[in-house]
């Protein structure tokens, strides 16, 4: 497909010179109103668009037939000449030289598809399988573009009511009605898009990222505009839609980084501007204009307009209510700020207009009810402050950077007359308020501050919020060790307080810091100022007890006969653990022998096997000792007399008369009347717990001479081989020391499941967490590789073997196989020649196999042909006299002769001094059928006279003179299909260099008109034949007109046609068809004589009815 150049890729924008941000404004509008212009011209718009290579549906799911798109060549740049917006956008030269671009036609009924869901694209995104056509508009083929939309598509078209051919039929169509979602987004190339009227919604990222869309038309109809509509769409330089008179809604980031926005009109039907609309559109408006809001906007969104430049003066209109935060923020040229009269109250938003540090007057008098925080924060340079009676709350930091006088200012007059009390009674507080605030009124007296109305009722943030104060307080400042407040009262009067606590230079502002309380440390909470740098607490810190340890049993290994078990516990809180001893069971005896049993006065013997552990028992029993339940003599032992008894046991019968010791005090807990001290003793006392004793005894405490230990903490826990560490802490001062804990010889063991692999069984592993300790049991044997279908890793060749590769799926090992030889030659190709397209040459990458030398060519690109311009009249023509117009091609410089037609011969020549063969004397009479084809080849400088007076017409025509008859009409070129026709060897031997018919020939022979009477031999004095008049004629005509060289006729009606060579078959049916060669009567029957010879006026005859049939 022959690539052409379209120069629409960079907007018309770069053409009018906008490159830079500084551009003149006027001229978007000079290139504004030829846009608007030419889109009203549908027809010529339609003319941009050339053949159509794809096409097919674009509606909405469920309704697919409904809207449909075609996509055509952009390659018609006649439609440009008369038209001063397009040659504006054709007038840079596209860079990309090799690029073919397209549009867009979309038409049908209702809504086009969103395109909103992940991995859906609009079908003239992606890759596009298009058709193929040359320069005369025939097909060639299909073949797939890469990336269309985003590489290559230009131009788009979405229309009104229409008739379109579709489905083979012409039909019609009531309009497309929106912009899809994501319908163009990341469309980087595309300049011009065009809207019919009737569309009503342009959605969704439409237009995300289009950098060169520079110009659209904004629809009659339209309504809304959806979020990112336009963001990043760079070069965009005008948005008119004064005339959208049901426009309500531009969404959130609809126009946002428009970054060349010269021209922004807007409707006054527009209610909402969302967020960030229009931020970051730099250039937008002009430095002495104001910005033209819609008088019936309500709302301007957070960050609307941020960071846009170049506007003075700044109304808002009289319906918004609402300035969003930092709707007009670093609007670096704003001066001046007013506000239309109403009766909606508005609220400007947080820092709404922070860093319009060349702002210097703001009208706040009409509608302003709430000034957020930092709305004016960094306008540095205001000077006049204008408030109203509707404001009601002006918010801390609203105007921080202004300058402090006024700032002073503001605070006084917002505060009308002060009347100041002191609440404790102390009546220099009083005084010093007043003071403070005729310091405040002086400042006003020295700045140009005007206020209208009455004071606004309250500013926040100006008191420590954390005092106990009524919080309206609007002015404040230290005195002394306070702060004093004044709050206005709902009589009007203004009421003075002593407020917070003033710690060196600043309001001490409370807050607390709580910790709270682990498993073993006790929690707190820390009340202290909270001001940068300061560290004052006005109480001490209050303490909250440790939570203590929350138990959770992980595991227990049972105790043995004779073993103790372990308990292990883990804390849910704090993952800290201990361990608890269970004590050994004892053997159990329930299968052993009592020989003999134990008395009351002899021990016993208990032999056997433990019905538990089965261990051997061989043990003695000791004695039971008598039962005293039923002594004649029962004395108690006391705590410190011994008891008696006497009489009968009745387990042995024997009598018995025992004395049991005295049992000892039972003494409780010890109770401490008086602690010791380093300097004093103590004193305690405990008291016996037996019943009926209460013995008291008491004792000093000894002076403290050492350390008070509490009960000490594990700090290291001991393990199966690592002693642990237990540290004790002095109550008194704090001291530690430490205490060896024994290592506890048990293992703690953690269980893993190791699960079985290809080439290694399952087991379990029990590994000691502290000491490493392993114990494995086996579970389960090796499962074997799993080997997958193999990959070619090295490729066999013709005398090399290969390697297939097998994977095991399971583990990833691999394992290979040897591929045989091929014995197959297989080409080793490597690029060795990169050969560009001409003008005349194709194009082609050059590949030589690195075995066997074989070439190939790939890649291969058809020569581009010359792009002529529109050619320069080198000669003029006359009357007698044809003119030449000369072409040079602008890639190559190569040129090209065209000749002009004389201004035209009679159509039946007088004769007399007006005929062109008037000078020769033997020129056949006016009325003679050779007449008109000699004056016709006379005329237009074919044939020239063998003499100054004779033209020769009854002679025969030569080859020579014939081939040199062909030259002239072709322009008698000097360079063919690149040679120089001067320094070309002769192509015949018999045609010398230097000959008048030697470049003739030569021409002849390089364009395949003549192909000599031998390989040697062109014979230029031999007479032509009508045959071999008809081939050349007809060579000539494949070579520089092949549509004329057809309507052949049969040549069955001539009696000679037999006679005719079969290399002129062709070529004889092909002139008896078209009329250039006729029949020579005999005996009333018409003969062809093709070996017949031919006078030059025949040829004169038979080349003007060539020249008029193929005109």
């Amino acid at each position: 497909m022959k690539k052409r150049v379209l120069s629409l890729l960079l907007c018309f924008v770069l053409a009018a010179g906008l490159l830079s941000v500084c551009a003149p404004p006027a001229q978007a509008g000079t290139i504004a109103g030829a846009f608007e212009d030419f889109i009203k011209q549908p027809d010529q718009i339609k003319k941009l668009f050339g053949n159509e290579v794809a096409h097919g549906d674009c509606g909405p799911a469920g309704n697919e037939a409904s809207v449909h798109y075609k996509i055509y060549e952009v390659t018609n740049p006649t439609v440009v000449q008369d038209n001063p917006f397009l040659q504006q956008v054709w007038q840079i030269h596209d860079y990309r030289e090799d690029a073919q671009y397209y549009g867009v036609y979309i038409f049908g009924d209702g809504p086009m598809a969103d395109y909103a869901v992940k991995g859906q694209k609009a079908p003239w995104m992606g890759n596009v399988e298009v058709t193929e056509y040359n320069d005369k508009g025939q097909k060639l083929g299909t073949t797939t573009v890469e990336n269309l939309g985003e590489e290559y598509l230009a131009l788009a078209y979405i229309a009104g009511a229409t008739t379109e051919e579709w489905d083979g039929k012409k039909q019609s169509f009531t309009g497309v009605t929106n912009v899809g979602d994501r319908a163009f987004k990341d469309c980087q190339y595309l300049t011009c898009m065009f809207l019919d009227d009737g569309i009503a919604t342009i959605g969704d990222h439409a237009f995300y990222a289009d950098e060169y869309l520079s110009a659209i038309n904004m629809p009659r109809k339209l309504e809304l505009i959806d979020q990112y509509a336009f963001y990043g769409c760079d070069t965009l330089t005008f948005v008119r839609a004064r005339a959208c008179s049901r426009l309500k809604r531009i969404e959130d980031h609809a126009f946002y980084s428009c970054t060349m926005l010269a021209e922004l009109r807007l409707p006054d039907c527009l209610t909402y501007i969302g967020p960030w609309a229009f931020a970051w559109d730099r250039i937008l408006g002009q430095e002495d204009t104001t910005l033209g809001l819609p008088s019936n906007l309500q709302t301007i969104g957070k960050g609307a307009f941020a960071f846009v430049n170049h506007h003075k003066k700044l109304n808002i209109p009289s319906q918004v209510t609402s300035i969003g935060d930092y709707a007009f923020m670093c609007d670096y040229y704003m001066e001046e700020l007013t506000f239309s009269p109403g009766d909606k109250k508005l609220t400007i938003g947080v820092a709404a207009f922070a860093g319009d540090n060349h702002m210097k007057s703001v009208d706040l008098s009409n509608r302003v009810a709430q000034i957020d925080r930092c709305a004016f924060a960094g306008c540095e340079l205001l000077e006049e402050a204008y408030f109203g009676d509707k404001i009601d709350t002006i918010q801390a930091r609203a105007f921080t950077s202004v300058d402090a006088a006024l700032q002073l200012a503001i605070k006084a007059v917002l505060n009308g007359i002060l009347a100041p009390d002191d609440p404790d009674g102390n009546e220099e507080h009083a005084d010093d308020i007043a003071a403070g605030i005729t310091q405040i009124a002086k400042v006003t007296q020295l700045k140009r501050a005007i206020f209208k109305n009455a004071p606004a009722k309250s500013i926040y943030g100006a008191a420590d919020t954390n005092s106990s104060f009524p919080r309206d307080c609007v002015v404040y400042y230290p005195q002394g060790s306070y702060t004093w407040a004044a709050e206005l009262k709902d009589d009007g009067t203004w009421q003075g307080y002593k407020t917070g606590l003033w710690h060196g230079n600043h309001i001490a502002q409370f807050a607390d810091t709580v910790v709270a309380p682990t498993c073993t440390k006790q929690g707190y909470t820390h009340h202290a100022c909270t001001v940068k740098g300061c560290t004052y607490a006005p109480v001490d810190d209050t303490y909250v007890a440790a939570t203590g340890h929350t138990w959770v049993k992980t595991q227990t290994y049972p105790a043995s006969c004779t073993e103790q078990g372990t308990v292990f516990y883990k804390c849910s809180a704090c993952g800290a653990t201990r361990t608890e001893k269970i004590a050994a069971l004892g053997h159990d005896l329930s299968r052993c022998d009592l020989v003999p049993d134990a008395t009351c006065t002899k021990p016993g013997r208990v032999v056997g096997t433990c019905a538990r552990c089965g261990v051997k028992i061989d043990e003695v029993i000791p004695a039971k000792g008598h039962d005293y339940s039923y002594a004649d003599v029962h004395t108690d032992p006391t705590c410190t007399e011994p008891g008696h008894y006497k009489g009968t046991c009745p387990t042995c019968g024997k009598d018995y008369n025992d004395t049991i010791p005295a049992l000892g005090h039972d003494w409780g807990e010890w109770v401490v009347t008086q602690e010791p001290t380093y300097t004093t003793t103590g004193y305690r006392y405990h008291v016996c717990t037996r019943a009926g004793c209460n013995t008291r005894v008491g004792e000093d405490i000894p002076k403290l001479r050492d350390h008070t230990w509490d009960s000490g903490i594990v700090t290291t826990k001991p393990d199966c081989i690592h002693a642990g560490v237990r540290t004790y802490t002095c109550t008194d001062c704090g001291a530690t020391k430490t205490e060896t804990i024994p290592a506890t010889g048990e293992h703690t063991f953690v269980a893993k499941e190791i699960p079985a692999t290809c080439t290694t069984g399952g087991y379990i592993l029990c590994t000691c967490s502290a000491c490493g300790t392993t114990q494995r049991y086996d579970a389960s044997e090796p499962l074997g590789h799993k080997w997958n279908s193999g990959t070619v890793t090295t490729k066999p060749t013709e005398d090399m073997a290969g390697v297939r590769t097998y994977t095991c799926t399971v583990c990833g090992d691999t394992k290979t196989e040897t591929i045989p030889a091929t014995g197959v030659h297989v080409h080793t190709w490597q690029l060795t020649k990169r050969a560009p397209a001409t003008c005349t040459e194709d194009g082609y990458d050059l590949y030589t196999c690195a075995k066997c030398g074989a070439v190939e060519h790939r890649n291969e690109v058809a020569a581009f042909g010359h792009k002529m311009n529109a050619g320069e009249v080198v000669i003029k023509p006359t009357a007698t006299t044809s003119g030449v117009r000369v072409y040079t091609c602008s890639v190559c410089g190569e040129t090209k002769a065209e000749t002009i037609p004389a201004t035209g011969l009679p159509s039946v020549c007088p004769g007399g001094p007006t005929c062109p063969g008037y000078a020769f004397r033997d020129m056949p009479a006016p009325d003679s059928w050779a007449h008109a084809g000699l004056d016709y080849c006379i005329y237009s400088g074919y044939i020239n006279g063998l003499s100054a007076t004779t033209v020769d017409p009854s002679g025969t025509c030569t080859r020579a003179q014939l081939v040199c008859i062909l030259y002239r009409i072709q322009g008698e070129p000097k360079v063919v299909e690149g040679y120089e026709l001067a320094k070309l060897r002769a192509p015949f031997d018999d045609v010398p260099r230097g000959q008048w018919y030697t470049n003739a020939i030569s021409w002849a022979k390089l364009t395949g008109i003549v192909n000599g009477t031998s390989a040697t031999t062109f014979d230029p004095s031999g007479q032509i034949t009508r045959e071999q008049l008809a081939a050349i004629l007809y060579r000539y005509t494949a070579k520089y007109a092949p549509d004329a060289t057809g309507n052949a006729a049969s040549l069955a009606a001539y009696p000679d046609a037999g006679s005719v060579s079969a290399y002129a078959r062709d070529a004889m049916a092909w002139a008896v068809g078209n009329g250039l060669i006729k029949g020579l009567p005999h005996d009333k029957t018409d003969y062809l004589e093709p070996g017949g010879s031919t006078t030059r006026a025949q040829v004169a005859t038979i080349l003007m009815r060539y020249k008029q049939a193929t005109a």
